[in-house]
């Protein structure tokens, strides 16, 4: 009997082993979620613009605009994405001209501020309102800000003092500078020489990002001839200076007819080098996707940028092609490996998103603070619009680590700890180095909000997934933009365990050494399904144990009622 309860509990293991693999094999790439999960006030009719904390919770909200009565609201996800809070911000009276809005702390007190980028009846020509925060989520005052934009402006740290500045186009065709002054919510304007790069092009996608390693942001202008970088060099950029060199990276090949798309930063194929990637549409409708070559980036800008005799000059190579569908449908492209030059290449997924057409922007979003990105689409039916979420089943079983790093400002500046939430630095690089389970090395980098212009809608936060692989981080460095002068602003952190959340407050900026690392653990789907499994096994070999134990005492009752009827010869 033993061995036939034995047998029972190995088939019932296989069938729970069979039934979790068809299951992942059946499951659906990405599922609709709840109708009801960005509430109703904040799903109908409105279109997403912006991404912060703005109930100071640790969790990214979301900001939306009402298409019909030009309403600002914010949408609090609760921690299982069933319960949504929507809260009004503020009314725009010109909300039907609204470009773009893009939320930072301009003013140093520790609350987001919205700039708000208005199109004017000129085809290219933008102006700037900025609304302050307060601690009630009041946003006042609100004031105009310099002269007309050509394009929109791009956010950045450019002195180093954690304060977001604003660089745009005049119409003229140069650059004007303006830089924060915090709390007295003035800005110092400087002029920039456009003569190395001429115009931009718009529109353009340039970017503060780390393009050398250093773990300083660079300055990535996206000009109408190609990618001029500037590089930061203790803290000094020499954007329109003489001596600067000239790191013009020129576009790919194309036709007069052709039409460049937007570029954006990141380290596609996982080398701790950040690269960069485009599109190119042609005539006839049929996009390629290109993208550069971090290291060489790296060696080339290294070397002195132009007439290298021992580094080549970056060149785009193509990673997806045809890329083309005349209803706006979104698609996913697959990141994978390739044997060829390229080290990783494209791969369009048609069939992971149960989305056909009529799709007026989708974008991708951590709904549930679990390390998975989700993708939040926004369906246009004749004049009703409604925001939609798919969730993410691609990951589920994998391992990530979230990394924020916070401005480091504080009302008191003798307060090491600062008892108020941090804000989002712009331009914080973070990279992390690991071991894959086959020993070798893992490693990869991102700039955190490198991009503001033309509803770039980056999450405000670096997520890198680690696969199914639970080991321990070997080491997370994290820089930030520098002041004038100093070297280096840089912190290196061993062992970082994995499926977390960090928070890294870089205070006071210039002693990494007392820079604090907050750090908030998710167990992975993988750890709880284990748990789970175990916890069954347990429930079940206590059920085998006690039939036996009872089926024992059963035998043994029954023996001693034999043995109370037998006839003892022996008493006679």
């Amino acid at each position: 009997m033993v061995m036939n309860y034995k047998n029972l509990l190995f088939v019932l293991v296989l069938l729970n082993l069979y039934h979790v693999i068809v299951t992942a094999v059946k499951a659906t790439p990405f599922t609709e979620a709840s109708p009801t999960v960005f509430g109703q006030d904040g799903a109908k009719n409105s279109k997403i613009v912006a991404f912060a904390d703005l109930n100071f919770d640790k969790k990214t909200d979301i900001v939306t605009l009402s298409t019909a009565d030009g309403v600002l609201r914010s949408l609090f996800i609760g921690e299982e994405g069933d319960t949504t809070v929507v809260s009004q911000l503020l009314k725009l009276n010109d909300s039907h001209s609204l470009s773009a809005v893009v939320p930072a702390d301009f003013d140093g007190d520790l609350f987001t501020d919205f700039l708000f980028i208005y199109a004017t009846g000129n085809e290219d020509l933008h102006r700037l309102k900025l609304c302050y925060g307060t601690a009630s989520n009041h946003y006042d005052p609100c004031n105009e800000i310099g002269e007309m934009s050509e394009g929109e402006p791009m956010i950045l740290d450019y002195n180093g003092d954690m304060l977001p500045d604003i660089i745009l186009e005049t119409p003229s065709g140069n650059l004007t500078l303006y830089l924060s002054e915090g709390s007295s919510r003035n800005f110092t304007s400087q002029f920039i020489s456009s003569s190395l790069w001429g115009r931009l092009h718009h529109p353009h996608s340039s970017a503060f990002v780390d393009l050398n390693r250093d773990l300083a942001a660079d300055i990535a202008l996206t000009a109408v001839d190609g990618i001029f970088i500037s590089i930061n060099q203790a803290g000094k950029f020499k954007l329109g200076q003489s001596d600067a060199p000239l790191c013009l990276i020129g576009w790919p090949q194309m036709k007069d007819d052709d039409l460049l798309g937007m570029t954006t930063f990141l380290d596609y194929d996982s080398d701790s080098y950040i690269d960069a990637m485009t599109t190119v549409t042609t005539a006839k409708g049929l996009t390629t996707l290109y993208a550069l070559s971090g290291y060489t980036i790296s060696a080339w800008i290294s070397s002195g940028c132009p007439g290298s005799k021992d580094i080549e000059k970056p060149t785009w190579s193509a990673l997806s092609s045809n890329l083309t569908d005349r209803n706006t449908r979104p698609y996913i492209l697959h990141n994978m490996a390739t044997c060829s030059d390229c080290p990783r290449n494209m791969e369009v997924t048609w069939d992971w998103l149960s989305v056909t057409s009529n799709i007026t922007q989708t974008l991708l979003f951590e709904t549930y603070n679990d390390g998975m990105l989700d993708v939040i689409y926004n369906s246009q039916y004749n004049e009703f619009a409604e925001l939609r979420l798919l969730d993410n089943n691609v990951a589920k079983q994998q391992c990530f680590v979230s990394v924020k790093v916070g401005s480091g400002l504080c009302e008191d500046e003798d307060d090491l700890s600062c008892s108020k939430p941090y804000p989002n630095m712009v331009g914080a690089t973070v990279r992390y180095e690991s071991t894959h389970a086959d020993g070798s090395p893992a490693t990869c980098a991102s700039t955190q909000l490198s991009q503001s212009t033309n509803n770039a809608l980056q999450m405000p936060y670096a997520i890198f997934g680690l696969g199914a692989n639970p080991n321990f981080l070997d080491t997370l460095s994290v820089g930030v933009p520098r002041k004038k002068d100093y070297v280096d602003w840089s912190h290196v952190w061993r062992t970082i365990i994995p499926n977390s959340h960090l928070m890294v407050v870089p205070r006071p900026p210039d002693d990494p050494n007392q820079w604090v690392m907050h750090l908030y653990v998710t167990p992975s789907h993988l750890v709880l399904i284990t748990g789970l499994v175990i916890l069954a096994l347990c429930a079940l070999l206590s059920i085998i144990i006690a039939l036996l134990h009872l089926k024992e005492k059963y035998e043994d009752r029954k023996l001693k009622l034999q043995e109370s009827h037998k006839f003892h010869f022996s008493a006679m």
